[in-house]
């Protein structure tokens, strides 16, 4: 279904979407058919008291020929009854513009808009930047201990995501990059590239700053043929990621998506400002 609404998904996406809390992703059943989906995805599960730390709504879509006739609203309820049980103290989406009226009157508040930038490769800064004279050597993802994949992670994400990581940093045609500090050899910057139905993706995409941001981007997109398209979903909340795609490497924004949560903020404060790309618009 995400297919068909143009969203372009990850050819393996589900794989680490099914792992990240098997049972989240819910479909209504008519006449056979799919016609409706919703995903509500727990983060942070405490096994004992299966409370969670963070919700997580994506996938809510609905086949048009069946809009406005109680579908949506019944597969959204059940949805938000699964993370309410799980008394999330905060849930999130990024939901299309158009229904934004829709979901604050649920409860949702608007924190910012994030954005897909689409480019085609070879991507070339429109500016000289010196990348080659930054500190830090990048290195294949697989070379990390996969623990401290996720604990780097964790600066900038509200709640522990392992089983999801776990299978996000090895999908079938995909490749991640980390920047690793000379001295202490610590997590500088991550990224990770993925082939879609069209083109490729890049998230997350993280960094010390929009130069080491410019320099894991080109990294990941080298060995790519000419003319590929390559999208990243920038966040709102740092100014330096749509400066990153629309201002250095020339990318257009496709579509936007509004970032909402129902409480004034994250359960925690993320890293904003090393924040370059969102991961997937669908499990945040």
């Amino acid at each position: 279904m995400a297919r068909n609404e143009g969203w372009n998904p990850g050819n393996h996406d589900s794989l680490a979407f099914y792992h990240a809390d098997p049972g989240s992703f819910l479909i209504a059943i008519y006449e056979g058919q799919k016609v409706a989906s919703i995903s509500a995805v727990r983060f942070g599960m405490n096994q004992e008291t299966q409370e969670c730390k963070y919700g997580f709504i994506g996938f809510f879509i609905v086949t048009p020929e069946l809009r406005n006739q109680g579908i949506g609203e019944q597969i959204w309820d059940a949805g938000m009854n699964r993370l309410l049980r799980a008394k999330c103290p905060c849930i999130a989406l990024d939901g299309v513009l158009a229904q934004v009226h829709r979901y604050e009157r649920t409860g949702f508040r608007l924190a910012h808009r994030n954005a897909r930038h689409e480019g085609k490769t070879p991507l070339v800064p429109r500016e000289e930047m010196n990348l080659s004279e930054l500190s830090g050597t990048i290195v294949p993802g697989s070379q990390i201990d996969t623990e401290q994949l996720i604990g780097y992670d964790r600066r900038f994400f509200p709640a522990e995501r392992t089983a999801f990581l776990t299978q996000w940093f090895t999908l079938p045609q995909s490749e991640s990059q980390v920047i690793r500090g000379e001295e202490t050899g610590e997590i500088v910057g991550l990224g990770v590239l993925r082939q879609c139905g069209v083109g490729y993706k890049v998230g997350p995409l993280y960094a010390r700053d929009i130069n080491q941001a410019a320099r894991l981007l080109l990294s990941l997109t080298a060995s790519l043929p000419a003319q590929t398209p390559v999208y990243l979903d920038t966040p709102g909340c740092n100014p330096s990621a749509a400066h990153l795609a629309s201002d250095l490497f020339s990318m257009k924004v496709v579509f936007e998506t509004a970032r909402m949560y129902t409480s004034e903020q994250p359960p925690e404060d993320v890293c904003e400002a090393e924040w370059f790309g969102v991961t997937t618009f669908e499990l945040g």
